[in-house]
């Protein structure tokens, strides 16, 4: 892997090490959401949901910019599953996602706007873009 951030040079320096120890294996996590105690709305599909309910519009920048998505319940089970199978999957990393949850900003928004149907999404390109509004 080449990162291009220190923040992707951390992660895969952290990984390197969690596989060196040979006991152990790395999960790198697609975007997580879902409920919890403390609800997290600074993670992108909880954010949106938020302001599809409480605000009734989203605004969107980079709506192409794709993502993969899982919840936090299927997170979970992989946990359990690695758990449960440490001996088959120690050694290596595992990319945890979900293939059917790989959506951009403007077809996760049409995703959510089949639960908040009065909900509009505002598009961006760039902050040298006017913003056009659109009903999902």
């Amino acid at each position: 892997m080449r990162p291009i951030s220190l923040y992707g040079t951390t992660k895969v320096a952290a990984e390197e090490a969690v596989l060196a120890r040979e006991t152990a294996s790395p999960f790198r996590l697609a975007t997580v959401f879902g409920m919890s105690s403390r609800m997290r709305v600074d993670l992108l599909v909880n954010d949106f949901v938020h302001r599809a309910v409480t605000d009734r519009a989203v605004l969107i920048f980079e709506g192409h910019f794709k993502r993969n998505f899982i919840h936090i319940q299927d997170v979970a089970r992989v946990f359990s599953f690695a758990l449960k199978n440490f001996e088959r999957v120690k050694g290596r990393p595992y990319n945890v996602g979900l293939e059917e949850a790989n959506l951009s900003k403007i077809e996760l928004c049409a995703v959510i706007k089949n639960t908040c149907p009065a909900s509009f999404m505002w598009r961006r390109r760039s902050a040298r873009t006017p913003t056009s509004a659109t009903t999902l």
